[in-house]
């Protein structure tokens, strides 16, 4: 059985907003104190209908995932992308606004 051949890539990702993280373009920023900062938003977004994802440095994870949000870390603010529409972009911002980073 033959190895499939690895293909790296960079992602880019659309975005109706403009606005750009990293080189990601994200929805909005929050900043995270702790671990249990980290679970509290991984909980939040698993409740949710629509998917999102959280981007640091290189690294982009899904926001329902505890243990991918945890190990982006606390020092560096995060890129929040919804994968929805912009109600739903004010709807998680909304949940999660004690985290929100001012612009």
């Amino acid at each position: 059985m033959e190895d499939a051949p690895k293909i790296l890539y960079k992602r880019r990702v659309v975005n109706k907003m403009g606005k750009r993280y990293r080189g990601v373009d994200v929805d909005f920023c929050i900043q995270l104190g702790n671990m249990y900062d980290a679970a509290e938003v991984a909980k939040t977004c698993a409740k949710l209908e629509f998917d999102a994802d959280i981007c640091s440095r290189e690294t982009i994870v899904d926001a329902k995932s505890i243990l991918g949000v945890v190990n982006l870390g606390y020092s560096v603010p995060l890129g929040v992308r919804v994968l929805g529409t912009p109600e739903q972009v004010e709807e998680l911002k909304q949940l999660l606004s004690k985290y929100l980073v001012k612009e």
